[in-house]
């Protein structure tokens, strides 16, 4: 199998010199995570700026929600609180001894006060 010649009109064109141009040039890692970190940040400052608009959002949601449910439901209605009986105030029996009841002095503490009774 022989060759194909070359035309004497293409002996100095570069066909292939387009790709070689459109290649991108190699860049460093520096470079590559500086890129990435600035495209995060402009990611993250919009996720930012929509979530503080759906939090508005909800917000007014929710302001519509208890007006629509007030005017729904009216005005509240009074209750009249139902009675109860009282009973007396003291259901215990008194000591029988005629010993007055024991009384804890100031600074005593509960241990010594029991075991004194």
């Amino acid at each position: 199998m022989s060759r194909p010649t070359t035309r004497a009109g293409n002996v100095n064109k570069h066909p292939g010199q387009i790709v070689l141009d459109a290649n991108r040039v190699q860049r460093s890692r520096d470079e590559v995570a500086t890129e990435k970190n600035r495209k995060q940040g402009e990611k993250d400052a919009q996720a930012a700026v929509v979530n503080r608009a759906h939090m508005k959002i909800a917000a007014k949601e929710d302001d519509m929600a208890v007006q629509q449910n007030a005017l729904l439901l009216g005005p509240s209605k009074l209750v009249r609180p139902k009675p109860h009986m009282v009973t007396s105030k003291s259901t215990r029996p008194t000591p029988t001894t005629g010993a007055e009841p024991a009384t804890m002095n100031k600074g005593q503490s509960l241990l010594h006060f029991l075991a004194g009774a």
